[in-house]
């Protein structure tokens, strides 16, 4: 039976090198981030017409008035949460499309991304003909901003960007868990390798 690994998480958590580990170990060559789906879809869909795609997933709310959302009164919570579902339905879109490709070649898969998010993929119908692997990866706070205040040492791509939408960052994580819970998707913290790995092996071999 076709496998397809979703790991879900903010920028930062560690969602590509869990990813890159799995494939080593599984020898799933096709390990696809969300990211790089947004990218193919902005050169499909401008700017123009779909200002929030060219967003990023934390500050999406940004442009919110262009489609005529009211906006005055939210908290930045509500609104950063808003921002994020409306930026991610056409990535989501497009990653129930890649799923079914790989059911159709019968190729394993992992994606992963802040895009995954629990409740928005709808995969009812595969369910009893893949393999479906799904969860989430979190760190504390002081963890997470650590992390970014790494990447900047090492002068990383959008790390100055990560850390001044901090704040934004860790409410669409925050959100991710939330509806985790919510949907029975396994939430796994991510300090050591190791030990993340022995937990998510857990999953994947069940």
């Amino acid at each position: 039976m076709t496998k397809v690994i979703l790991i879900g998480g903010a920028s930062g958590v560690g969602t590509s090198t869990v990813a890159n580990e799995l494939s080593k170990r599984h020898g799933i060559t096709h390990v696809i981030e969300t990211d790089y789906l947004r990218e193919v879809l902005r050169t499909i869909i401008s700017r123009k017409h779909s200002p929030i795609l060219h967003k990023s997933s934390y500050n999406a709310f940004e442009i919110l008035r262009d489609y005529g959302f009211y906006i005055e009164g939210f908290d930045l919570t509500d609104l950063v949460t808003l921002g994020y579902l409306w930026h991610i339905s056409p990535i989501i879109s497009t990653v129930t499309s890649i799923i079914k490709r790989a059911y159709q070649d019968r190729e394993n898969l992992i994606i992963e991304g802040v895009h995954l998010c629990p409740g928005s993929l709808n995969l009812s119908k595969l369910k009893d003909k893949i393999d479906i692997v799904f969860f989430i990866l979190d760190v504390d706070k002081d963890t997470h901003y650590q992390r970014f205040l790494l990447r900047s040492k090492h002068k990383e791509r959008d790390t100055e960007r990560h850390l001044r939408y901090f704040e934004h960052i860790r409410i669409t994580q925050e959100f991710l868990i939330e509806r985790a819970k919510r949907h029975n998707i396994p939430v796994i913290p991510n300090y050591d390798i190791e030990y993340v790995m022995a937990d998510v092996e857990k999953l994947v071999s069940r």
